[in-house]
């Protein structure tokens, strides 16, 4: 094993197009699997997704190791909803939160670790591309929302880096994209 793969933010997250896609399951029948698959562009599974007990949700890499948790601290309900985000070994990356003043146009803030913050932004309100930008409104990524299947409204999350400057923040571009699902469909829905 290569000894990237342990440190704070693994490689995995290459440089390239990724999909976060719910995976097709039985329509009929409970599902128990992952929440989510990590893709590569050409559809290879990188890693998948799954929430454990209390709102944390775990990107696990093929070997079962954890590259990603986004931990959901505060919200559901009325109130704003606010993530942690750690990397492989569990030290910080940042926080995803939703802005002081919600609009249609932005979600989601998120904080890095050592400074700098994405927003998540729309240009209408059933848009359905959110772009990335830095604190001096500069693009870094593209995250576009589509449904994987229409029938029980399955979703995909294709995130296309721009400019981002390193993997702690490409790792948390993926983890605004889980926040976004998060937000978007598993807070929302009936319990």
């Amino acid at each position: 094993m290569d000894s990237v793969e342990f440190g704070r933010v693994p490689a995995l997250f290459g440089s390239g197009t990724l999909v976060l896609a719910e995976p097709l399951r039985p329509v009929f029948r409970a599902w128990h699997g992952p929440k989510m698959h990590l893709l590569a562009a050409d559809g290879t599974v990188l890693a998948t997704l799954h929430e454990t007990a209390g709102h944390r949700y775990v990107l696990r890499n093929l070997a079962d190791r954890p590259v990603l948790t986004v931990h959901l601290v505060a919200g559901g309900g009325l109130a704003r909803p606010r993530f942690q985000v750690s990397g492989a070994d569990g030290s910080p990356i940042g926080e995803v939160r939703s802005p002081r003043r919600l609009s249609h146009a932005r979600l989601l803030e998120a904080q890095a670790e050592g400074g700098g913050t994405l927003r998540a932004t729309r240009s209408a309100p059933a848009g359905r591309t959110w772009l990335m930008t830095d604190q001096h409104d500069d693009v870094t990524a593209r995250i576009t929302v589509s449904t994987a299947r229409s029938f029980d409204g399955l979703q995909r999350y294709r995130v296309e880096p721009v400019r981002i400057a390193d993997e702690d923040q490409r790792a948390l571009v993926v983890a605004v994209a889980v926040c976004l699902q998060v937000v978007r469909r598993w807070l929302a829905a009936p319990h």
